[in-house]
Order: structure tokens, then sequence, then C-alpha cells
């Protein structure tokens, strides 16, 4: 983009030193590059999301019941991703307010979170966003909130502001379900963090990785 500077951020090890949006080119294994962007720089590592869906048309979870987690899409993913061997491996878990990435269901329009399901990986090298972690970022459930990078590269992108479209690129899962009603998840799509259908329904998956400094 025109826009675009080049940037040797990377080379501070200080946190925030990157901002949010920053691109990075990362070579995942010997043979692979994968364009990602920053969701937020830790001082000796990143955690970075792709810039285009890792992975489309794939279902949550398999039948309307979000208790277990999205561990359809979660297996497709690291399935997807196994050979990306220069990402760092990382342990996270996500339920309640203890875990790693926070409580696992949220009702967006109250603010509220609470515990929909208990989930806990270790030594993966890829997860996906959760809700929160949207929100952090921008994302409300008011028009053309999130970053352009979040909703760029999705089936009508330019139509919402964006700069891109992909003609495959389905909106894409969260970790989160919807906790007032647990047949839904939370999706980022082009106009903004939307619940859009039942768990069972087919959407994108980004890769959200970590790496070193």
């Amino acid at each position: 983009e025109d826009t675009c500077k080049l940037s040797n951020c990377y080379k501070t090890k200080t946190e925030n030193s990157c901002p949010p949006g920053t691109i990075v080119n990362y070579k995942v294994n010997n043979s692979k590059i994968v364009r990602f962007h920053v969701m937020h720089d830790n001082g000796e590592t990143m955690r970075l999301q792709s810039q285009q869906n890792t992975l489309n048309n794939v279902a949550w979870y398999s039948s309307l019941d979000s208790s277990h987690g999205p561990l359809v899409a979660l297996d497709a993913l690291e399935n997807a991703t196994k050979d990306w061997v220069n990402v760092n491996t990382f342990d996270y878990s996500i339920g309640d307010s203890s875990t790693t990435l926070g409580y696992s269901g949220c009702t967006w329009s109250s603010g509220s979170e609470k515990q929909v399901y208990s989930l806990t990986k270790n030594s993966v090298r890829t997860r996906m966003i959760t809700a929160q972690e949207a929100k952090q970022l921008g994302c409300t459930q008011a028009v053309q909130s999130c970053p352009i990078w979040m909703r760029n590269y999705l089936i009508d992108s330019t139509s919402y502001g964006g700069t891109v479209d992909d003609p495959t690129g389905y909106p894409y899962h969260t970790m989160t379900s919807n906790s007032g009603n647990t047949d839904f998840r939370w999706i980022v799509g082009t106009r903004f963090l939307i619940m859009d259908t039942i768990v069972t329904n087919p959407s994108g998956i980004r890769a959200v990785v970590e790496i070193s400094k």
C-alpha cells in the first residue's frame, strides 16, 4: 500500500514498539512466507494474526452445543499449520477469569462474560483470536469499527471501507461463544464484530501465532 513504510520495530525489545496492525512477513517454515499483522507486542515476543484467512468453510463445532468449544475449527487449524515450525509453541487456556485467554463466552450488548466451555491446549503453534482481543483492538458492533487490517481480504471488504476483497474470504471465527445464545459464536466480519450464525455454519479461520523478536 502507498502508506506503508519500512520499520525496524521488531529489533526493539520494548513492549508496544511495533503497534497493532504492523505488517510482518514471516517465514513460517523453510519454504513458506505468511503475511501477518501485529496484534500485540510484548517486548520479547509478538502476537500476530494472519492477514488473510488460513482456512475457509470450516464449522466452529459439529453440533449445536458450544459447551465443547471450537474443537472442529481448532483441529482444522492446527492440522493446516503443523508444519509452521518457525513460530513459537505456546500453551493457553480459556474458560473463566483465571485462564490465560479469559472467559469463553460473552454477551456483546451488555459486556457481561461467563464460562461457556473450558479448554486447555499445550505446545500448540496456532489458535484463533478471542472476541475480547478483537474488542481491545477496536471492534464493536458499530459499522466499520474493526481496524481495516482485521476486515480486509474478505468477500466484500471494499464495500465496507476495506482496500482488498478476497472472493473466497469468509468472515472468520473467534474463540468466543455468545453466552446469551450458546448456539452462536462471535465472528469478525467486514463491517464489525458480529454474531453471524450458529456454530455449525462454516466460516473462515485466521491463524494467531507467537514469534520471538
